[in-house]
């Protein structure tokens, strides 16, 4: 049996920090970007990484608040697929760069259980991908070597952190290309 790993922002649901790197003055792309990494890896919370994002963009909380709301649509093909895939019995993880409360918005009291077998969050965790060891965790809680294993995720360095801890990866760019290569990771395991 194969396991599958998914990640939520970018391929699950829209991810907001390049919606917010767009709005940003050039000078301050990397504060931007050390407070998206200070919430993912759960140093700061939400509410004080948005009022970060605030004060680096010169905007109100309610205007960040709204942007982000916009910017984090549930994909819910890609969701209703992963749904199919966990009644199939197939081992699933979710592995998200995330900061603590960002996910309850977006799905239902209950939801990701249903879906994942384990969750992974890295504000939780105090590890945040790429880093090798954070693929190794997940896979360590799936309980499957981690060549039995693939990660989804939309960004190539992620991708890369994945594949140096021995998992493959697909770099999801569209939900037809990432289900058609989730099918063929799970029928190459039976032939």
């Amino acid at each position: 049996m194969r396991g599958v790993i998914f990640d939520c922002f970018g391929v699950l649901c829209g991810s907001s920090f390049e919606v917010l790197a767009a709005k940003c003055q050039p000078e301050r792309v990397k504060e931007l970007r050390d407070l998206n990494t200070q919430a993912d890896y759960g140093y700061i919370s939400s509410a004080e990484y948005v009022r970060g994002v605030a004060a680096v963009l010169g905007w109100t909380i309610d205007e960040v608040r709204a942007t982000l709301k916009q910017a984090r649509v549930r994909n819910e093909s890609l969701i209703t697929y992963v749904k199919q895939l966990h009644a199939d019995g197939i081992p699933l993880a979710l592995l998200s760069n995330v900061s603590s409360g960002t996910l309850d918005g977006l799905f239902a009291p209950g939801e990701l259980d249903d879906m994942f077998d384990v969750k992974i969050l890295s504000f939780a965790e105090g590890l945040a991908k790429p880093n090798p060891a954070v693929f190794t965790l997940a896979v360590g809680r799936l309980g499957m070597p981690a060549g039995d294993c693939i990660m989804v995720d939309d960004k190539p360095e992620n991708c890369d952190g994945a594949e140096v801890a021995g998992l493959a990866s697909i770099l999801h760019t569209s939900n037809a290309q990432t289900m058609a290569a989730v099918q063929a990771w799970l029928e190459a395991a039976h032939a």
